[in-house]
């Protein structure tokens, strides 16, 4: 917390001495105090919170001048606190609206895409298309199996692909998620598929860190 109000003191005592600026940048100075401060900015938007400028100001000049501070070590232990908790507040409603519109997106997507031609859907709401027929067994639920896979966002950005690394994965069957559960024993050695898995199936609300958000379907 203190080192985060510093250095956004920092970055407001930079452009305070530097207000005749309106244009280029043309020092070092100058170019470093206006980094800072986007990077100041872009760190709050993040994180939700808003600031009084002035008060930040006055907090660093009192600091560096040896003033008496307006704030006590306890005062700061409790707003460090209350930022924390209003961080923590402004992320879960920010996931929560996320999850809204991944949910509402994977709907409309399902619903458009079972007309597509090839597109086949299974009872678990799973969409697959099948690319390429192979000849060998069918896996059974408890197989260890290896595969090949490009796994995609629904607008086709590729998250993670075994076939891009060159190599692919050596995966149990009972211990992967349920769209994989249904899907790999539907299909036989060889078999290429497009598979639509519906969040439920995959990583649900909770996602899986910063690569799949809540409630997104996978392809």
């Amino acid at each position: 917390m203190n080192k985060t109000l510093l250095t956004a003191a920092l970055v407001l005592t930079t452009a305070a001495s530097s207000v005749a600026i309106a244009g280029e940048l043309k020092t070092y100075e100058q170019k470093l105090g206006y980094a800072l401060g986007m990077d100041m900015a872009k760190g709050l938007q993040e994180k939700g919170l808003k600031i009084d400028p002035n008060a930040l100001l006055q907090g660093f000049k009192d600091q560096m001048a040896g003033n008496p501070l307006k704030l006590s070590q306890t005062e700061l232990d409790q707003l460090a606190h209350e930022t924390q908790q209003r961080v923590l507040a402004y992320q879960q409603k920010q996931r929560q609206q996320q999850a809204e519109a991944n949910k509402k997106k994977e709907a409309e997507f399902f619903a458009q895409n079972a007309k597509a031609p090839g597109v086949k859907t299974l009872p678990e709401g799973i969409q697959y298309q099948v690319l390429k027929s192979g000849n060998g067994p069918h896996p059974k639920a408890d197989d260890t199996v290896v595969v090949h896979y490009t796994g995609m966002h629904l607008d086709g950005k590729v998250f993670d692909s075994s076939i891009e690394r060159g190599k692919p994965i050596r995966i149990k069957l009972d211990q992967v998620i349920k769209g994989w559960q249904i899907v790999l024993p539907k299909m036989k050695v060889g078999d290429q598929w497009k598979v639509w898995i519906p969040a439920e199936l995959a990583y649900g609300e909770r996602g899986a860190g910063g690569v799949i958000g809540p409630n997104e379907p996978l392809v």
